[in-house]
């Protein structure tokens, strides 16, 4: 299609050409008013084509862009739902992405600890009781009643995660 528009764009050229050089002759009466409109009428109908075949480019770019699918998070495909051909519908899963950047840990409060902890507080993690590591996270949720048989509050704590180095 852009071949076609550069050939297009040289046709524009000459018949723009042909069309002033027939205007000058009517001006001065050598040449008829049939091939001075037939000039015009060459010069109109390929800036017509030019601007028919630009619109099709845009379409044919915009039909292109559909093609692309985008996952709205960064990450790594971990599975793939669908095969090569396959027609689709709107919300169908075609893959899942694995996204590490942030880590939800899940932990459980007891009452008594409870009035210490507020969401978007500052946190520090750690695996273990001895684990040297510690990994700074944010109170992203807290539970507003308490687990009916475990009696304590569920709370989550968003871990930044963009060095890899925990996985889910």
């Amino acid at each position: 299609a852009q071949i076609d528009l550069s050939k297009l764009q040289l046709d524009l050229d000459s018949a723009k050409s042909d069309y002033e050089i027939a205007s000058q002759l009517y001006a001065e009466g050598a040449c008829s008013k049939t091939s001075y409109d037939s000039a015009l009428r060459a010069y109109k109908t390929v800036q017509a084509n030019v601007e028919l075949k630009r619109i099709n480019i845009q379409d044919i770019s915009n039909s292109l862009n559909d093609c692309v699918i985008k996952a709205p998070v960064s990450g790594e495909t971990s599975g793939k739902n669908i095969t090569v051909g396959q027609y689709l519908n709107p919300g169908t899963v075609i893959a899942s992405i694995k996204n590490n950047t942030f880590i939800k840990a899940e932990i459980q409060l007891l009452q008594e600890d409870l009035e210490k902890v507020s969401v978007g507080q500052q946190v520090t993690l750690k695996l273990s009781q001895d684990g040297t590591v510690s990994y700074p996270g944010v109170v992203d949720t807290i539970a507003a009643s308490a687990n009916s048989q475990t009696r304590v509050f569920d709370c989550l704590i968003k871990i930044d995660n963009t060095a890899g180095t925990l996985s889910s």
